[in-house]
């Protein structure tokens, strides 16, 4: 089945020489037909009737997955995006718990893992410290500016994104937070 729809086959040729030099009908594309037939059906009854659009008029089945392919990369692509847009916009406030709070940022970063899109742990990071807000600054500062956890380019991201691009508050200072703190499941204590 995979060499039908992974690989550029194609059929057969249609004659052959035979063994005394004549032209004949070529065997091998009559089984080749009938496999390609029978995979590109295995593939279009799987489908919903919205999606066999896609598929009307296409001859074999590596056209019917190729068609596939590309309809499904363009939805990955916009869901990817979306997903992403869901990590800029997830915020602490709006979880009851720390561990509510990175449970959706594991599971919009498993989501993106799904679709071949994965966060690395430093992404993950930037994300979490991102949504915290203003009450966590005297924690989150610190670690943005921490060379090998964050680029510039999501440094300048964060600050502009957190404090919005006409609220020029200035950062707390020390001092702010007197609590014990709470385990993170990456390994960092975070303030409550």
């Amino acid at each position: 089945m995979g060499d039908h729809i992974l690989f550029d086959s194609k059929a057969p040729k249609a004659t052959r020489l035979s063994s005394d030099g004549k032209e004949e009908q070529n065997p091998l594309l009559a089984i080749w037909l009938q496999k390609d037939r029978l995979v590109k059906s295995l593939i279009v009854a799987t489908l919903s009737l919205a999606i066999r659009n896609f598929t009307i008029g296409l001859k074999y089945a590596r056209d019917v997955w190729k068609a596939l392919e590309e309809h499904f990369a363009n939805s990955s692509k916009e869901r990817a995006r979306d997903l992403l847009r869901q990590l800029r916009e997830v915020k602490r406030d709006e979880h009851p718990t720390h561990d509510a709070y990175l449970q959706k940022i594991n599971m919009i970063s498993n989501e993106l893992a799904a679709i071949k899109e994965p966060l690395d742990d430093g992404d993950k990071v930037y994300w979490s410290l991102n949504g915290l807000g203003d009450k966590y600054d005297s924690f989150v500062t610190p670690m943005q500016r921490h060379k090998n956890l964050l680029s510039n380019e999501k440094q300048v991201f964060t600050a502009h994104h957190r404090r919005g691009p006409y609220n020029n508050h200035s950062p707390r200072g020390r001092g702010q937070s007197r609590g014990r703190g709470v385990s993170c499941p990456i390994g960092i204590r975070v303030a409550k």
